[in-house]
């Protein structure tokens, strides 16, 4: 793990949704509007949702769910209409992603060319221009080609999809939702890169690395291998590289400081005594559980057993004659003072107390077995080199952590989320 302090810069504004640096200010996008951090924040830009950034010198293109806006230190105007989702800047050109389709202006707005017309939802450039859309991930050459098929096209159209794609020359990264997947030859072929599970929110690509944004945490990819930066106590939206690292949260921005390169592949876990604890509460065989029933048949000897009858009622003579009278209730009350120094029912407690006792252990010795054989399936998938053992590996650990989730209802899993604010 990647050893660093977070440094909440106390943005007091909506919960963001982007985040970008200029050379010398912060930009941060909200659902109500744009804030500017410069030693203090400020709104400048009011009653938009603001859904991309792209500093560009003095200027800065804003994508909304209203257009696109150039801003400037003079003013912001208005250069396109309709739901921006991604915007870049490639040399002369400027493109923006939205809901109906890709567009190339060659002069700040004024002029936009339609490339492409299904939704866009992130732009990348290397010696192409790539792009991600709901079925997949194209290249332009010649025409579009797609060169991954994404299977969120299959999903709910009200459902967020999270794509995202980084190019440097012919590696490209493209993900969807939890999923990484990276290719050397522009699409040809692609490899899986295994992440903790965790929908992954951003890409940023560096000389030398990748930042892996995701929902739980932020990784980062070397060639020698992954590195988790220290964690956010929040639902990580957004983040930028700039001058350092800018994370957006909902519970806040917040600047990476000095960061060491000790690494660890070690996931935000919770602990065996935890599982155990689950484990036991789910299976209902907690101590706890026995004492009660002790409690409760010491108390039985107080209460008496009670008897409610409804039968004619007979009168009897001197003479021996009786006379057989009206219906009438009945009501008897008794007790068996033999509870007082032992009752009968500690004898079904103490067995059925040794029955839950054998099911307990058997339990913990299970759910011991299993998180202890996936924590060391975890750790040897950070080192495996081999693509298929890699494959095999992640399914053992799904396999595992679903047995796990069997033992505690679920609670496994759960506690592996962080709490949204």
């Amino acid at each position: 793990m990647a050893f660093c302090q977070w440094k909440n810069l106390g943005f007091t504004g909506p919960s963001p949704s982007i985040i970008k640096q200029t050379d010398k200010n912060i930009l941060v996008g909200t659902a109500k509007g744009l804030f500017l951090f410069n030693g203090d924040w400020s709104q400048v830009l009011y009653g938009k949702k603001i859904t991309s950034l792209a500093p560009n010198g003095s200027e800065t293109f804003v994508g909304t769910d209203d257009g696109l806006y150039l801003m400037n230190t003079d003013a912001i105007r208005k250069i396109a209409d309709g739901n921006i989702n991604s915007i870049l800047i490639q040399g002369d050109s400027l493109f923006y992603g939205g809901k109906y389709g890709l567009f190339e202006s060659k002069d700040k707005g004024k002029n936009w060319k339609h490339l492409y017309l299904e939704e866009v939802l992130d732009i990348a450039f290397a010696d192409k221009l790539i792009i991600a859309t709901r079925s997949g991930c194209y290249k332009f050459d010649k025409g579009w080609k797609r060169i991954f098929a994404s299977r969120s096209d299959e999903e709910d159209d009200e459902k967020e999809i999270c794509l995202n794609i980084a190019s440097i020359k012919e590696r490209i990264f493209f993900s969807e939702a939890a999923r990484l997947f990276v290719t050397e030859d522009y699409g040809v072929s692609w490899d899986r890169v295994w992440l903790p599970s965790s929908c992954i929110r951003q890409l940023i690509l560096m000389p030398d690395s990748l930042y892996i944004i995701q929902e739980k945490g932020i990784y980062k990819l070397k060639e020698d291998g992954l590195t988790k930066l220290s964690a956010l106590p929040y639902k990580i939206i957004d983040a930028d590289f700039g001058s350092s690292l800018l994370v957006a949260t909902n519970g806040g921005v917040f600047k990476l400081g000095n960061e060491t390169n000790k690494t660890s592949n070690k996931q935000d876990e919770p602990d065996y005594l935890s599982v155990q604890q689950m484990a036991i509460r789910y299976a209902e065989v907690q101590p706890e559980k026995i004492a009660g029933w002790r409690k409760r048949a010491r108390y039985k000897a107080v209460f008496p057993d009670l008897s409610l009858s409804y039968f004619n009622t007979i009168n009897y003579s001197v003479t021996k004659d009786y006379v057989v009278g009206p219906k009438d209730w009945s009501l008897s009350l008794s007790w068996d003072l033999g509870n007082l120094i032992y009752s009968s029912d500690q004898t079904t407690i103490d067995s059925r107390s040794k029955l839950m006792v054998d099911l307990r252990n058997d339990i913990l010795d299970e759910v011991n077995r299993i998180y202890f054989e996936r924590k060391r399936l975890l750790a040897e998938l950070m080192l495996e080199k081999d693509e298929s053992k890699k494959l095999n590996k992640e399914l053992l650990i799904e396999e595992l952590t679903a047995r796990l989730d069997g033992f505690t209802g679920g609670g496994f899993s759960l506690a592996r989320r962080p709490i949204a604010k």
